[in-house]
């Protein structure tokens, strides 16, 4: 008895662990399979061509410095500048009003902590996730195709490539996607719960982080009004109530701000000057015959595809959909900076328009061709192998952790930070390290130099001008570009402006005159740079 007592312990045994074996050999498999799947590989190969291709000029737009140097002026104040620490101004500097200071913070924090290679590591992840991860994730619940979702977060996250840049911009994707998915939820469920009131939080947050948050207000906004509507036809008015107070509650979220209604003065500044919407390349008009204007003609045809398909029974849904994926559309014509937004918000009704017409050739084609028995083992292997959240954080870990622990991003061989064909990094150390402690010296530069001035400086360089048009304002604009030029009046201008160096690109028009001249000492030069002194010998 005692021996078959023995036996059988040890087949349950061997049975035991031949299941355990069979399981992580399945495991094994599952893994395997997800490493497979497109989703998985179109995540490898984005990140692939953000580190060859994109890190090249990532840290090379002119608003970069002082950004950074907020950030530094937030670290070392523990407090908000309240007037613009930065330029030299002749006279009180203008108020300022920091509508980016979270973004800027958290990046001097990057920056203090791991240098370059921390500012784009985590900017690069956060920029990749938003994709692959939030927005793919969002399509795939919404009851669409793995290979719709899939073709549609590749085109999004190509079409929004304008905007990886090392700025606060870079987390309006993530902003974006959260806020247009928990409003069309919402506007889903036709009714409220307490989850929707995450949408006033994160535009609470938004406001602190970037000025584009006006973007998901007006589209929560939208979708509250068409929730609002529906229950006023079906007579429902204190529930309609509600929807009123709900969208009040998503305005005044974004009122807590140190800065509340002078916010939204701030980026009206902007906006209404027809001077700088021409001046600034992001605000011109999308080229419809470049790749993104010809993949953006693609997008939007098939929206309106989709759209004609199904006008006469259009619900709430799909109005919310087709009029914000369509509207951005319109206003991505008109300027260049909307096709990130456009990208993401018309990512769903593209997916959806892709299902659409696979549906319409499925039913032309034979069913058991090949074409189609091939694209449904496609769509059942995305279905069965589709990486989970484990995949992305151990994604994440593993790239972070060779970041740090070789002090460099991996595939990238350039020198990170602002480049050094672009910024005058030379000259600028030159200034610093002769400059006094005691005294700050001014320096006059065109506009793409000056944050970099203002970061690189420390504090002992103050630059004129920057890229903060709203900061000098349209006539001083206008009286720097027409001055700054050999036959413009420049010697009263810098005279004016207290300037005790002119920095100019060595091969502009206006650096060339003025070494022809020699009418003003070159303390440095070099293939980028002239330096010139003004009114004194160089130090």
């Amino acid at each position: 008895m005692r021996n078959a007592r023995e036996i059988g312990g040890r087949r349950l045994s061997q049975e035991s662990s031949i299941v355990a074996r069979n399981g992580n050999q399945m495991m094994s498999l599952a893994a395997l399979r997800g490493l497979l799947s497109g989703r998985a590989i179109f995540t490898l190969l984005a990140l692939f061509t953000l580190l060859r291709v994109q890190v090249k000029t990532f840290a090379d737009d002119p608003g970069l410095g002082w950004h950074l140097a907020l950030g530094r002026f937030i670290f070392e104040k523990v407090s908000l500048p309240i007037r613009d620490p930065f330029l030299h101004h002749i006279g009180e500097a203008p108020r300022w009003i920091c509508d980016q200071w979270i973004a800027d913070a958290f990046l001097y924090g990057l920056f203090q902590a791991g240098s370059w290679p921390a500012v784009y590591s985590v900017l690069l992840i956060v920029f990749l996730l938003s994709f692959f991860w939030l927005l793919c994730g969002f399509l795939r619940s919404s009851t669409l195709s793995a290979c719709a979702a899939l073709i549609a977060t590749v085109v999004s996250f190509k079409l929004a490539q304008v905007h990886f840049i090392a700025r606060p911009v870079i987390f309006n994707v993530s902003f974006l996607v959260l806020m247009y998915f928990l409003s069309r939820r919402m506007l889903e469920r036709r009714t409220f719960s307490k989850q929707d009131f995450v949408i006033p939080l994160l535009l609470a947050l938004w406001a602190n982080v970037h000025g584009s948050f006006v973007v998901g207000l007006a589209i929560s906004l939208f979708a509250a009004s068409l929730l609002c509507l529906g229950r006023v036809f079906r007579l429902e008015l204190k529930a309609s109530l509600s929807c009123v107070l709900f969208a009040i509650g998503l305005f005044c979220s974004t009122l807590l701000t140190p800065y509340g209604i002078g916010l939204y003065e701030n980026i009206l500044s902007q906006v209404g000057s027809a001077y700088f919407v021409g001046l600034l390349e992001e605000w011109r008009p999308l080229a419809l015959t470049s790749f993104e204007g010809r993949v953006f003609i693609l997008v939007n045809f098939c929206i309106v595809l989709s759209l004609l398909g199904k006008i006469r029974k259009l619900a709430a849904l799909d109005y919310y959909e087709y009029c914000v994926a369509l509207g951005f559309a319109w206003f991505t014509l008109q300027h260049i900076r909307m096709l990130p937004i456009f990208a993401i918000v018309a990512a769903l009704p593209f997916a959806r328009s892709l299902d659409e017409i696979a549906a319409v050739l499925a039913r032309k084609l034979p069913p058991k061709g090949l074409l189609v028995r091939f694209f449904r083992r496609i769509e059942a292997h995305e279905t069965s192998a589709e990486p989970g959240a484990g995949f992305f954080a151990i994604l994440s870990l593993l790239f972070f952790a060779i970041v740090f622990v070789r002090g460099e991003l991996p595939l990238s061989t350039q020198i990170l930070g602002p480049s050094h064909e672009k910024f005058p990094h030379a000259a600028v150390q030159y200034l610093r390290e002769r400059s006094s402690a005691t005294k700050e010296r001014v320096v006059a530069a065109h506009p793409n130099w000056g944050g970099f001035i203002t970061f690189y400086g420390e504090n002992s360089l103050r630059a004129i001008i920057d890229d903060r048009n709203r900061m000098r304002g349209e006539k001083f604009y206008r009286e720097f570009f027409a001055a700054m030029t050999p036959t413009g009046d420049w010697r009263s201008f810098l005279a004016e402006q207290e300037a005790d160096y002119l920095l100019l690109e060595t091969k502009s028009a206006y650096g060339l005159y003025l070494i022809s001249e020699q009418t003003l000492p070159v303390c440095y030069s070099d293939s980028l740079s002239v330096l010139f002194a003004l009114g004194e010998e160089c130090p």
